[in-house]
């Protein structure tokens, strides 16, 4: 039976994404499906999402993306939700913007050494200019009501310009009330991974 680190599991296919590689990568150790999603969120994501964790129960879901679609961010995050999944950014991976929205979905947040959450506020793009967007911060703060956030975490997730992040931390975590488990994520191992990890 072959075992890895997860974190090698991601780097094996990370490089060079654009749209987000959404797997099924095995079982972890202590018997969890685990699923990755690496690279940029699309709207078609959401579906794919639903179609790869269907028939899965408890599921780990790793990310590691720049962001994305905000909708699919939401969605996916409040998929998570839904079915009582946790989420991970492993050690020394990234997760921002939109991916960094769904990973708040996990039931269970865990977010590895070195590993990096930031969050900045809804935007579009007009004449190739970032430009705010109220409504898009209104379903951002709707979707942390729903996940039972505090109106602090809310303006923290929303604040940054979109050229900008507020980079979560364990203080900060603290200070708004966000449960968050902070530490090493190399115990989140996969044995009889799918065939294309193989």
């Amino acid at each position: 039976m072959r075992t890895f680190i997860i974190t090698c599991a991601i780097a094996a296919y990370s490089t060079g994404v654009s749209a987000a590689d959404l797997r099924y990568l095995g079982m972890n150790v202590g018997g969890s499906p685990v699923v990755a999603i690496v690279g940029e969120l699309e709207r078609a994501d959401i579906e794919r999402f639903a179609d790869v964790t269907r028939n899965l129960e408890e599921v780990l879901v790793l990310f590691e993306s720049d962001g994305g679609d905000l909708e699919a961010g939401l969605e996916i995050g409040t998929r998570i939700r839904l079915r009582g999944f946790s989420s991970v950014v492993a050690n020394g991976r990234q997760c921002h913007s939109a991916c960094a929205l769904a990973w708040l979905g996990g039931v269970t947040r865990l977010l590895g050494d070195s590993a990096i959450v930031s969050f900045h506020a809804a935007y579009i793009v007009e004449n190739g200019i970032a430009q705010e967007t109220g409504s898009g911060n209104a379903l951002v703060g709707a979707y942390a009501a729903n996940l039972g956030l505090q109106r602090d975490t809310v303006l923290f997730l929303t604040t940054a310009n979109p050229e900008e992040f507020n980079v979560l931390t364990p203080d900060l975590a603290n200070k708004l009330g966000l449960t968050v488990t902070f530490g090493d994520t190399t115990w989140i191992q996969i044995v009889s991974p799918t065939d294309d990890l193989k």
